[in-house]
């Protein structure tokens, strides 16, 4: 019983870090999934590879305007990321919508998000629960998620050339009572349910196998003022 609550904590502590991060030295809040200033993130660094590729391969298809990917296709993106490893996410893809390769989080750096426009993250922690987490800064190229809509298909791209289907069944948006707290509620806009940290993990994050992309909502000035969980089943 013990050990359940510690782990229970350690999923709880892990998602408040890719929610929010605090700063080391003034106490300050950072959120690592909305905030445009860099200079704050304590991000370990990765291998000097990882970083080229990470570069390399969000040029190819990132651009701010959907009329870009218009000469994209599945099958062009599926073999510009093959890379021959099995089981490893390399892209996420939605016709018209977006083409992101997918960068996974270093081993000992659980909070990392990618701060390379054109690209998005796999979050390691949802995992071991049988579901993959994509993650985004709203302002790079998480604002990508907010164009997707019920009934779009997302389709998971791997190493190996193969992929995976899934179609979007639920859209949720959650604002964050304290944005720049650890301790935030989140209050369903839809609902108005108010959930703990840990219940809002759980919802997105929890169940049968799914895809949740994941950014931060602003609103005025406030960069990561909510949150936006893009919900998808396979097909």
């Amino acid at each position: 019983m013990k050990r359940a609550k510690r782990n229970n904590k350690n999923l709880l502590l892990i998602f408040l870090m890719i929610t929010l991060i605090g700063g080391i030295n003034d106490k300050e809040i950072i959120l690592i999934t909305g905030d445009r200033n860099e200079d704050h993130l304590n991000f370990p660094d990765s291998s000097p590879d990882y970083q080229k590729n990470e570069s390399d391969d969000s040029k190819k298809y990132y651009s701010d305007s959907s009329d870009s990917l218009q000469n994209v296709n599945l099958g062009n993106f599926v073999t510009t990321l093959h890379d021959g490893t099995s089981g490893t996410i390399r892209g996420v893809y939605s016709e018209d919508i977006l083409a992101l390769p997918v960068v996974q989080q270093p081993s000992q750096n659980p909070g990392f998000v990618s701060n390379t426009n054109g690209m998005a993250t796999q979050f390691a922690l949802p995992e071991s629960r049988n579901v993959i987490g994509l993650l985004a800064h709203n302002y790079l190229s998480g604002k990508q998620f907010f164009d997707l809509k019920i009934g779009d298909e997302i389709s998971i791209v791997y190493g190996d050339g193969q992929y995976s289907a899934y179609i979007v069944v639920d859209i949720q948006n959650f604002q964050a009572l304290e944005p720049n707290s650890q301790n935030s509620r989140f209050i369903d806009l839809e609902t108005d349910q108010e959930l703990s940290a840990s219940e809002l993990f759980t919802r997105v994050y929890s169940g049968d196998h799914h895809l949740t992309l994941q950014t931060c909502i602003q609103n005025g000035n406030i960069q990561s003022w909510g949150r936006l969980f893009v919900i998808a089943n396979p097909i």
